[in-house]
């Protein structure tokens, strides 16, 4: 009765949301790096940055890839020394899937 009520804040113009995805200034605009994590599919490449974003997960670079296509990438992912620390672990393969992948394609066998 007594109570107010409080209209919702906008994504577009209040709050966290409005953050999230504000353009920052940087160095890297308009340079060519090299992607480091190596399960990107542009591994080992040269990019041009486009553009930097600010996103609640951390900066990501608009980047022109080798296809010319423009994608978004996590800027860790261009870093040399974060990516270094990544290693697969043991290679392992799940019996029951290899049996049901079996099954599978002799099922389909030509004769």
């Amino acid at each position: 009765m007594g109570s107010k009520t409080r209209a919702r804040p906008s994504p577009r113009t209040d709050g966290f949301c409005a953050r999230a995805l504000s353009p920052v200034h940087s160095a890297h605009v308009g340079q060519e790096l090299e992607v480091h994590y190596r399960w990107h599919p542009y591994f080992g490449r040269k990019v041009d940055v486009r553009r930097v974003e600010q996103r609640a997960t951390g900066p990501f670079l608009k980047v022109q890839g080798p296809a010319g296509a423009v994608v978004s990438i996590a800027a860790w992912m261009l870093d040399p020394i974060v990516c270094a620390g990544m290693t697969m672990g043991a290679l392992r393969v799940d019996l029951a899937a290899l049996v049901e992948l079996k099954r599978l394609l002799i099922g389909t066998a030509i004769p």
